[in-house]
């Protein structure tokens, strides 16, 4: 990782615990890619080869991730850029 904030373990285990919960997944696919995607718990989607059901999402917990932020320098959360498009092409700034 190489983009700032996001080279650090914690923010990538806040961002897990609070907007890719498998229960935020479906409204984030539903809304970005109109429900034609698949959940993932891992880096790799379920339908790539190298996926690995064995592994298992951090449990939603919004106070925890929080922590998990201010403990990674970022008490007042923190802006990233998400990518939203198969292609690349689409971002949206986004505030965690």
């Amino acid at each position: 990782m190489t983009k700032k904030g996001l080279d650090n373990t914690n923010v990538r285990r806040a961002l897990d615990m609070a907007i890719m919960a498998i229960n935020k997944k479906k409204a984030i696919i539903d809304s970005v890619y109109q429900g034609a995607g698949q959940a993932a718990t891992a880096l790799m989607p379920p339908t790539e080869w190298s996926y690995d059901k064995s592994l298992k999402g951090q449990p939603y917990d919004i106070a925890k991730a929080k922590a998990l932020l201010a403990k990674a320098g970022y008490p007042n959360g923190m802006e990233i850029t998400v990518g939203h498009c198969p292609c690349g092409a689409s971002t949206t700034r986004t505030r965690v």
